[in-house]
Protein backbone atom coordinates (compact mmCIF):
# COMPACT_ATOMS: atom_id res chain seq x y z
CA UNK A 1 0.00 0.00 0.00
CA UNK A 2 1.22 3.42 -1.14
CA UNK A 3 1.82 6.26 1.00
CA UNK A 4 -1.38 8.93 1.02
CA UNK A 5 1.29 11.42 0.08
CA UNK A 6 2.00 10.26 -3.13
CA UNK A 7 -1.44 9.28 -3.99
CA UNK A 8 -2.15 13.53 -4.84
CA UNK A 9 1.68 13.48 -7.07
CA UNK A 10 0.28 10.69 -9.04
CA UNK A 11 -2.97 12.00 -9.78
CA UNK A 12 -1.33 15.28 -11.03
CA UNK A 13 1.11 13.74 -12.88
CA UNK A 14 -1.44 11.84 -14.74
CA UNK A 15 -3.51 14.69 -15.17
CA UNK A 16 -0.25 16.58 -16.54
CA UNK A 17 0.25 14.01 -19.10
CA UNK A 18 -3.49 13.72 -20.31
CA UNK A 19 -3.83 18.24 -20.32
CA UNK A 20 -0.68 18.47 -22.18
CA UNK A 21 2.35 20.92 -21.25
CA UNK A 22 1.98 23.32 -23.83
CA UNK A 23 -2.06 23.47 -23.55
CA UNK A 24 -1.05 24.31 -19.83
CA UNK A 25 1.53 26.90 -20.81
CA UNK A 26 -0.89 28.28 -23.38
CA UNK A 27 -3.90 28.85 -20.36
CA UNK A 28 -1.30 30.44 -17.91
CA UNK A 29 -0.08 32.79 -20.37
CA UNK A 30 -3.83 34.00 -21.41
CA UNK A 31 -4.64 34.34 -18.09
CA UNK A 32 -1.78 36.88 -17.67
CA UNK A 33 -2.84 38.60 -21.05
CA UNK A 34 -6.41 38.83 -19.13
CA UNK A 35 -5.27 40.27 -15.97
CA UNK A 36 -2.68 42.93 -17.85
CA UNK A 37 -5.81 43.90 -19.96
CA UNK A 38 -8.21 44.17 -16.63
CA UNK A 39 -5.16 46.19 -15.18
CA UNK A 40 -5.00 48.36 -17.94
CA UNK A 41 -8.62 49.22 -18.21
CA UNK A 42 -9.41 50.04 -14.77
CA UNK A 43 -5.74 51.76 -13.69
CA UNK A 44 -6.35 55.48 -13.48
CA UNK A 45 -4.51 57.46 -16.03
CA UNK A 46 -1.36 60.10 -15.30
CA UNK A 47 -2.63 63.71 -14.70
CA UNK A 48 -1.54 65.62 -18.20
CA UNK A 49 1.81 67.76 -17.83
CA UNK A 50 -0.48 70.55 -18.26
CA UNK A 51 -1.74 70.24 -14.65
CA UNK A 52 1.82 70.19 -13.53
CA UNK A 53 3.10 73.75 -14.07
CA UNK A 54 2.16 75.93 -11.50
CA UNK A 55 -0.24 78.57 -12.24
CA UNK A 56 1.97 81.71 -10.84
CA UNK A 57 4.73 81.20 -13.68
CA UNK A 58 3.78 82.45 -16.96
CA UNK A 59 5.87 83.32 -19.92
CA UNK A 60 7.52 87.27 -20.11
CA UNK A 61 7.28 88.49 -23.38
CA UNK A 62 10.63 90.60 -24.47
CA UNK A 63 10.77 93.99 -24.88
CA UNK A 64 10.60 94.44 -28.82
CA UNK A 65 9.49 91.10 -29.14
CA UNK A 66 7.09 90.32 -32.50
CA UNK A 67 4.41 89.54 -29.76
CA UNK A 68 4.40 92.85 -28.07
CA UNK A 69 3.59 94.77 -31.20
CA UNK A 70 0.58 93.20 -31.89
CA UNK A 71 -2.82 94.48 -31.26
CA UNK A 72 -4.68 92.68 -28.74
CA UNK A 73 -1.82 90.69 -27.55
CA UNK A 74 -1.80 90.34 -23.60
CA UNK A 75 0.12 91.67 -21.32
CA UNK A 76 1.86 88.58 -19.01
CA UNK A 77 4.65 88.71 -16.01
CA UNK A 78 6.30 86.45 -13.71
CA UNK A 79 6.55 86.46 -10.09
CA UNK A 80 10.16 84.57 -10.30
CA UNK A 81 12.18 86.87 -12.39
CA UNK A 82 12.57 90.31 -10.05
CA UNK A 83 13.25 92.10 -13.48
CA UNK A 84 10.21 91.04 -15.62
CA UNK A 85 8.65 93.81 -16.72
CA UNK A 86 4.74 94.45 -17.90
CA UNK A 87 4.54 94.81 -22.07
CA UNK A 88 1.60 97.18 -22.88
CA UNK A 89 0.35 97.39 -26.34
CA UNK A 90 0.55 101.27 -27.68
CA UNK A 91 -3.05 102.20 -29.35
CA UNK A 92 -3.46 102.81 -33.11
CA UNK A 93 -3.64 106.66 -33.28
CA UNK A 94 -6.69 107.91 -35.80
CA UNK A 95 -5.83 111.35 -37.32
CA UNK A 96 -7.24 113.75 -39.19
CA UNK A 97 -5.10 114.97 -42.64
CA UNK A 98 -6.55 118.20 -43.99
CA UNK A 99 -5.35 120.98 -45.94
CA UNK A 100 -2.87 120.24 -48.94
CA UNK A 101 -3.23 116.75 -49.74
CA UNK A 102 -4.04 114.16 -52.19
CA UNK A 103 -6.88 112.90 -50.43
CA UNK A 104 -7.98 114.45 -47.39
CA UNK A 105 -9.26 112.52 -44.52
CA UNK A 106 -9.31 110.60 -41.10
CA UNK A 107 -6.60 107.84 -40.97
CA UNK A 108 -5.77 104.88 -38.82
CA UNK A 109 -2.10 104.81 -38.38
CA UNK A 110 0.42 102.41 -36.98
CA UNK A 111 1.83 103.10 -33.29
CA UNK A 112 4.48 105.38 -33.33
CA UNK A 113 3.42 107.39 -36.27
CA UNK A 114 4.91 110.40 -37.06
CA UNK A 115 3.16 113.89 -39.34
CA UNK A 116 5.01 112.40 -42.55
CA UNK A 117 3.58 108.97 -42.13
CA UNK A 118 -0.21 110.86 -42.11
CA UNK A 119 0.79 112.52 -44.99
CA UNK A 120 1.45 109.72 -46.78
CA UNK A 121 -1.39 108.08 -45.52
CA UNK A 122 -3.52 110.72 -47.01
CA UNK A 123 -2.09 110.24 -50.52
CA UNK A 124 0.72 112.80 -50.17
CA UNK A 125 1.10 116.36 -50.52
CA UNK A 126 -0.44 118.03 -53.16
CA UNK A 127 1.77 120.65 -55.71
CA UNK A 128 0.72 123.68 -53.82
CA UNK A 129 1.27 122.29 -50.78
CA UNK A 130 4.01 124.38 -48.81
CA UNK A 131 5.74 121.51 -46.09
CA UNK A 132 8.21 123.85 -44.59
CA UNK A 133 5.65 125.10 -42.46
CA UNK A 134 4.82 121.43 -41.16
CA UNK A 135 7.37 119.77 -38.72
CA UNK A 136 6.81 116.59 -39.87
CA UNK A 137 8.85 114.48 -37.62
CA UNK A 138 6.44 115.59 -35.02
CA UNK A 139 4.82 112.37 -33.25
CA UNK A 140 0.71 111.95 -33.87
CA UNK A 141 -2.07 111.85 -30.30
CA UNK A 142 -5.16 110.25 -30.55
CA UNK A 143 -7.81 112.30 -32.24
CA UNK A 144 -5.27 114.78 -33.58
CA UNK A 145 -5.06 116.66 -36.68
CA UNK A 146 -2.05 117.51 -38.97
CA UNK A 147 -2.89 120.31 -41.23
CA UNK A 148 -0.78 120.98 -44.91
CA UNK A 149 -0.77 124.63 -45.73
CA UNK A 150 -0.79 125.81 -49.15
CA UNK A 151 1.47 128.26 -50.70
CA UNK A 152 1.35 131.93 -48.83
CA UNK A 153 -1.31 130.42 -46.21
CA UNK A 154 0.72 130.84 -43.57
CA UNK A 155 0.79 128.28 -40.55
CA UNK A 156 -2.61 127.29 -38.37
CA UNK A 157 -3.05 125.63 -35.34
CA UNK A 158 -4.81 122.30 -35.80
CA UNK A 159 -7.97 121.83 -34.16
CA UNK A 160 -8.04 120.14 -30.52
CA UNK A 161 -8.68 116.78 -30.35
CA UNK A 162 -12.14 117.64 -28.25
CA UNK A 163 -14.35 120.01 -27.94
CA UNK A 164 -14.28 122.92 -25.27
CA UNK A 165 -16.77 122.26 -22.58
CA UNK A 166 -18.30 125.15 -23.02
CA UNK A 167 -18.91 124.11 -26.20
CA UNK A 168 -20.77 121.05 -25.36
CA UNK A 169 -22.63 123.09 -22.66
CA UNK A 170 -21.02 120.78 -20.03
CA UNK A 171 -20.10 123.39 -16.84
CA UNK A 172 -17.65 122.24 -14.41
CA UNK A 173 -17.95 121.02 -11.12
CA UNK A 174 -18.33 122.97 -7.80
CA UNK A 175 -13.82 123.57 -6.98
CA UNK A 176 -13.33 122.75 -10.23
CA UNK A 177 -10.52 124.18 -11.85
CA UNK A 178 -12.07 126.74 -14.91
CA UNK A 179 -11.32 124.93 -18.63
CA UNK A 180 -8.86 127.41 -20.38
CA UNK A 181 -9.88 129.24 -23.46
CA UNK A 182 -9.41 127.44 -26.54
CA UNK A 183 -6.64 129.09 -28.96
CA UNK A 184 -6.85 129.59 -32.25
CA UNK A 185 -10.69 131.05 -32.14
CA UNK A 186 -11.56 127.80 -31.80
CA UNK A 187 -14.21 127.00 -29.53
CA UNK A 188 -17.77 128.50 -28.33
CA UNK A 189 -18.46 131.60 -30.81
CA UNK A 190 -19.06 135.03 -29.21
CA UNK A 191 -19.98 138.80 -31.27
CA UNK A 192 -17.36 139.37 -28.19
CA UNK A 193 -15.12 136.72 -30.16
CA UNK A 194 -16.65 135.36 -33.31
CA UNK A 195 -15.05 131.82 -34.59
CA UNK A 196 -12.47 131.61 -37.26
CA UNK A 197 -14.32 129.11 -40.01
CA UNK A 198 -10.96 128.36 -41.52
CA UNK A 199 -9.83 127.35 -38.57
CA UNK A 200 -12.68 125.78 -36.37
CA UNK A 201 -12.99 122.04 -35.82
CA UNK A 202 -16.43 120.57 -37.19
CA UNK A 203 -17.53 120.40 -33.30
CA UNK A 204 -16.74 124.07 -32.81
CA UNK A 205 -19.02 124.55 -35.76
CA UNK A 206 -21.54 123.23 -34.17
CA UNK A 207 -21.97 125.51 -31.46
CA UNK A 208 -23.04 128.04 -34.12
CA UNK A 209 -26.90 128.29 -34.34
CA UNK A 210 -28.78 126.34 -37.00
CA UNK A 211 -25.35 124.56 -37.83
CA UNK A 212 -25.54 120.74 -37.48
CA UNK A 213 -23.22 117.79 -37.74
CA UNK A 214 -24.19 117.33 -41.40
CA UNK A 215 -23.60 120.76 -41.91
CA UNK A 216 -20.31 121.17 -39.87
CA UNK A 217 -18.74 118.39 -41.47
CA UNK A 218 -19.85 119.99 -45.27
CA UNK A 219 -18.01 123.21 -43.92
CA UNK A 220 -14.99 121.65 -43.18
CA UNK A 221 -14.91 119.33 -46.03
CA UNK A 222 -15.50 122.56 -48.71
CA UNK A 223 -12.30 124.24 -46.71
CA UNK A 224 -10.13 120.81 -47.24
CA UNK A 225 -11.36 120.64 -50.71
CA UNK A 226 -11.47 124.44 -51.57
CA UNK A 227 -9.08 126.20 -49.42
CA UNK A 228 -9.98 128.81 -46.86
CA UNK A 229 -12.97 130.87 -47.43
CA UNK A 230 -12.14 133.91 -48.72
CA UNK A 231 -15.31 135.93 -46.74
CA UNK A 232 -18.13 135.19 -44.75
CA UNK A 233 -20.26 135.30 -47.83
CA UNK A 234 -18.46 132.42 -49.61
CA UNK A 235 -20.08 130.00 -46.73
CA UNK A 236 -22.77 130.32 -49.25
CA UNK A 237 -21.48 127.61 -51.44
CA UNK A 238 -21.21 124.68 -48.45
CA UNK A 239 -24.47 122.88 -49.00
CA UNK A 240 -26.94 123.13 -46.27
CA UNK A 241 -26.42 126.68 -45.65
CA UNK A 242 -28.89 129.07 -46.74
CA UNK A 243 -29.55 132.75 -46.16
CA UNK A 244 -31.39 132.63 -43.63
CA UNK A 245 -29.05 130.56 -41.54
CA UNK A 246 -26.11 133.00 -42.94
CA UNK A 247 -27.61 136.33 -41.38
CA UNK A 248 -28.02 134.05 -37.98
CA UNK A 249 -24.45 133.16 -37.60
CA UNK A 250 -22.80 136.27 -39.39
CA UNK A 251 -22.06 138.06 -36.21
CA UNK A 252 -20.49 134.80 -34.70
CA UNK A 253 -17.91 133.88 -37.14
CA UNK A 254 -15.06 135.57 -39.14
CA UNK A 255 -12.45 134.80 -41.57
CA UNK A 256 -8.95 134.78 -40.37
Amino acid sequence: MRPLHEVPARRAAAWLRWFGVSRLVGVVASIGVVGVGAWWLVRVPPPPPESRIPFDVAVTLPPGSPAAGVSGAPTMTTRDDPAATTTTVPPRPVVHVAGAVTHPGVYVLAPGSRAHDAVLAAGGATPEADLSMVNLAAPLDDASQVYVPRRGEGPRRAAPATPSREAKGVTAPPGAAPTPAPESGIGAPSPGSPLDVNAASAAALEALPGIGPRTAAAIVAHRDRHGPFASVEALLDVRGIGPVTLAEIRPLVRVG
